[in-house]
């Protein structure tokens, strides 16, 4: 007898601090189901506020350890600086929240490398609502496959 293949589908929500990752993530979650993990959570869990290259790479590898071990619709809200974190990552869809130009963290804004090719690329907070349709399209033709 074979077993039923468990579906997982990660979307990343990468962008700035204030751009709306965190309101965009908790909408989805209402919309959708799944599991949301912001990454100032994470990092509160675990006591380390190190904004260093290590620091930062430790969260990336929470980050992924927290997507590994999820089933289902899984969302990560994380600035997630580096082009190469985000790969590291590999999430089935990486959307950017390009909506803000600065942020209150200005050592994170100039360690902010914009994604080369996001799957979308949200240049106004006005267009989640198209977001939240196409991931509505998406979780339907998962729940179909599975």
């Amino acid at each position: 007898m074979r077993e039923k293949a468990v579906m997982k589908f990660c979307i990343l929500l990468t962008g700035l601090s204030g751009s709306g990752k965190t309101t965009l993530a908790k909408k989805i979650v209402y919309e959708c189901g799944g599991t949301h993990f912001n990454a100032d959570t994470v990092r509160a869990k675990h006591n380390d506020w190190d904004f260093s290259v290590g620091g930062r790479d430790r969260q990336v590898k929470r980050m992924v350890e927290l997507k590994e071990r999820t089933e289902g619709l899984i969302v990560l809200d994380f600035i997630c600086p580096k082009e190469s974190s985000r790969k590291f990552i590999n999430a089935d869809l990486t959307i950017f929240l390009d909506t803000v130009t600065s942020s209150k963290y200005l050592d994170t804004d100039k360690v902010y490398e914009k994604p080369i090719n996001p799957d979308i690329h949200l240049k106004e907070w006005s267009e989640t609502e198209m977001v939240l349709s196409a991931i509505k399209k998406i979780e339907l033709a998962l729940k179909s496959k599975g």
